[in-house]
């Protein structure tokens, strides 16, 4: 099982906590509160739930790999290849739980991004091209303990990524490398 609490991502880099998001840049939000806990506050997209998603004391929880969260066209304008900032606290019953926390697919049919866990990368950024090859930009290769909350913040700007949890950096890496184009946009899936 795995459950998300305050989901965001942002334009430019933001703030350490959730709490000092900006609203102006904020392109998603989605914060687990009722009474609709799995919308997105700013507006900006319809999400949808495919699956067992329920939502309990503002944390979404997903029983399993087939309950996630979905955008069918991510926000017109937003530029993975510029500053951004995805942020949210995850909490794995398992930590050799494989989750694909946030995953952008490609709107150019070449594969898509993911910021994700497995137990033998830790938390990373992938952009995966369309022939399943991973193409692992930057990994932590820390274990997510099971049973506790962690927050997880992955930054990009000039071509730098940042990886912290709970506000700690953990891996930066530069990557010069093209980032694909994004649509669609998943939460949760494993």
């Amino acid at each position: 099982m795995k459950k998300l609490y305050s989901a965001c991502l942002s334009f430019g880099l933001a703030a350490f906590t959730f709490q000092a998001f900006s609203q102006s840049n904020m392109v998603l939000h989605i914060n687990g509160e009722e009474p609709t806990p799995t919308a997105d506050i700013t507006g900006t997209h319809n999400v949808t739930v495919t699956g067992n998603v329920t939502a309990v004391n503002g944390e979404i929880i997903m029983p399993t790999g087939d309950d996630y969260l979905g955008i069918s066209q991510f926000v017109a304008g937003f530029d993975i290849t510029g500053p951004w900032t995805a942020s949210f606290r995850c909490y794995l019953t398992n930590n050799l739980d494989s989750v694909y926390f946030i995953d952008w697919r490609s709107n150019n049919s070449t594969g898509h991004m993911h910021i994700a866990y497995k137990h033998y990368k830790g938390v990373y950024f992938s952009d995966r091209a369309i022939n399943g090859i991973e193409g692992q930009l930057i990994a932590d290769s820390l274990i997510i303990a099971p049973n506790t909350w962690v927050e997880i913040k992955v930054t990009h700007q000039n071509n730098h990524f940042t990886i912290y949890r709970d506000n700690v950096i953990t891996k930066e890496a530069d990557y010069l490398g093209t980032l694909s184009p994004t649509s669609t946009t998943t939460f949760g899936y494993s």
